[in-house]
C-alpha cells in the first residue's frame, strides 16, 4: 500500500502510520505536531526556518528551492518526475498537498 493524505490532511506512511498533517491554515506538522512547514497561499512551500524549498504551480508544475522544475502532480494525483517517470500516486489529494508529502515526508508513494 502506498503512503496517503486523508481528506483531513493527516498524512500516512505505507503502512498506515500517521507521519504527518497539514493543517486548513497551510502549516504541515511531523507525526508529534512539530512544524516542519508551511504551505503559502501562491504555492510557495517553506521549511520551518521560513525559508523557501520548493514551488508548485498551479498546473501541479513543481520546482526545487531554485525554481528548476522536478516533476509534475497531474490532475489524477500522480507523481512524475522531470523525466515524466511516475514516482507516486496519491488520489482524490490537491496537488500542493501532493507537493507537500514529497518534500516533507519522502515516503514510498508508489
Amino acid at each position: 500500500m502506498p503512503g496517503s493524505i486523508d481528506s483531513d490532511g493527516t498524512i500516512r506512511n505505507s503502512l498506515g502510520t500517521k507521519i504527518g498533517k497539514i493543517e486548513s491554515n497551510g502549516n504541515v506538522h511531523d507525526a508529534l505536531f512539530k512544524f516542519v512547514g508551511k504551505i503559502e497561499s501562491d504555492g510557495t512551500i517553506k521549511n520551518s526556518m521560513h525559508m523557501p524549498v520548493g514551488k508548485v504551480d498551479n498546473d501541479g508544475t513543481v520546482h526545487d528551492r531554485s525554481f528548476k522544475t522536478i516533476g509534475k502532480v497531474d490532475d489524477n494525483g500522480t507523481i512524475h518526475r522531470e523525466n515524466m517517470m511516475i514516482i507516486g500516486q496519491l488520489p482524490n489529494v490537491n496537488k500542493t498537498w501532493a507537493a507537500v508529502a514529497f518534500f516533507f515526508f519522502d515516503f514510498d508513494m508508489s
